[in-house]
């Protein structure tokens, strides 16, 4: 499951540099070649996962509360700029819940503010996170 997703984000990588590139060369085959990036940025991937609390519905009211404080730690993220995006996937039947893009100094600092997640704190979500490199300028 998690390939599937490292699939997904690297086709996303691809597309994203094929898409933005600004010098191409086309072969005498037509085929067009992109020039490769020599810069890149380092970002964090937050892969959320259902946490070993995530079924328990014993107090609604408790994990009303979870989620909430869940969703406004992730628009504190997004509002401060230290995520690009976060979100929920439509089907989580595979375990993963959700997607974050961090961008922090290293990859303790956002293994920290990952973890720091009120809901990953509960044990509702757990997370891993990797090291993204992504071309300069594209996101």
């Amino acid at each position: 499951m998690y390939r599937s997703l490292l699939l997904l984000v690297s086709a996303l990588l691809v597309f994203t540099a094929a898409s933005n590139a600004q010098d191409e060369h086309t072969q005498g085959d037509g085929e067009t070649i992109y020039d490769m990036p020599t810069e890149w940025d380092t970002l964090y991937a937050v892969v959320v996962k259902q946490g070993p609390k995530h079924a328990d519905d014993s107090d609604p009211a408790a994990t009303q509360a979870i989620m909430q404080q869940h969703i406004q730690y992730q628009l504190g993220l997004q509002h401060s700029g230290t995520a690009v995006a976060a979100g929920g996937f439509a089907d989580a039947s595979d375990g993963i819940s959700g997607l974050t893009l961090l961008r922090a100094e290293s990859l303790e600092d956002a293994e920290r503010i990952a973890n720091n997640d009120p809901a990953v704190q509960a044990g509702r979500f757990s997370v891993v996170v990797k090291t993204w490199y992504v071309p300069d300028g594209r996101l």
